[in-house]
């Protein structure tokens, strides 16, 4: 029991001693990761938070032109395309009565405004008016929340200097009509592109099966030439070898026939000898 009084004793005493402070160069890897958002405007790590004044100080860094254009705008969603790009939607409130809505990607320009950059993780981007330029969370204008919420909200604990607040999510119910309108028509477009690669695709294969079907009727056609030229070149052959045991039938029989006319010519002048001694004889008796 002693001794289990004494361990208490020492880690109550342990508690008490202060922690040693630690330099901010011992934390700069997960600083620089920006592992909880990026820090707000004019952030100053070495500064006591308890010496930061509450209210629009991040906003006292902005020109009253920055200030006029995120009071007008109003930063509505964010999405990622079929082809994978960003984009994102807005609405120009700057003429109440008529405001106008935006659904651009990034990099994309339409009268006057561009949005330089986004990130659908964070549900931020960066929107340029001209030459100014205002950053913007989703869910609300540039600088989020307005100084009397942010003053709530730091009041409650909901966020911190080093947090980004978190992002509202996007749903169909909230979008703004042109908006929910580009999505569907993006959408009937996909639909409609699908459909026609996919009749491409059809049409290609169709095209493959005639060429198919034409080259083997060539081939066919090739072979049936073939099989005739041969029979053709058979039959020339066998005229040949005809014309040829033609001819020497005939050289055979003309053949016969010297030989016959040449024993008769023989038998002839063999006759006309026998007779010669007779008449010789015939004279001298005379």
């Amino acid at each position: 029991m002693k001794r289990l009084l004494a361990a208490m004793a020492a880690t109550m005493l342990a508690g008490s001693v202060p922690a040693e402070t630690q330099p901010l160069s011992r934390y700069q890897s997960i600083i620089d990761r920006q592992m909880f958002g990026r820090p707000p405007n004019g952030f100053d790590p070495n500064q006591n938070p308890n010496e930061v004044k509450s209210g629009k100080g991040s906003e006292k860094n902005l020109t009253e032109e920055q200030e006029k254009l995120q009071h007008s705008v109003r930063f509505s969603m964010i999405n990622i395309t079929p082809s994978g790009e960003t984009a994102v939607g807005f609405t120009d409130n700057s003429d109440g009565k008529n405001p106008v809505h935006y659904y651009l990607k990034v990099g994309e320009k339409r009268n006057g405004w561009e949005v330089k950059e986004a990130d659908p993780v964070r549900a931020w981007m960066r929107l340029a008016k001209g030459e100014v330029e205002v950053e913007l969370e989703l869910g609300g204008t540039s600088g989020g929340v307005s100084g009397a919420d942010k003053k709530k909200e730091l009041a409650a604990g909901a966020a911190t200097p080093a947090m980004a607040p978190k992002p509202t999510p996007t749903t169909t119910s909230t979008m703004p009509a042109e908006t929910r309108n580009t999505l569907l028509a993006g959408g009937k477009s996909l639909r409609e592109r699908k459909a026609q690669r996919a009749a491409q695709e059809e049409e290609r294969k169709r095209r493959q099966e005639e060429d198919r079907a034409r080259q083997e009727e060539e081939r066919e056609e090739l072979r049936n030439d073939f099989m005739a030229m041969r029979e053709e070149m058979r039959m020339q052959r066998e005229e040949r070898e005809e014309a040829f045991l033609e001819m020497e039938r005939r050289r055979e029989a003309d053949m016969r026939e010297l030989d016959r006319l040449r024993e008769a010519d023989e038998r002839r002048r063999r006759e006309e000898e026998s007779k010669e001694p007779d008449s010789q004889s015939e004279e001298i008796k005379e």
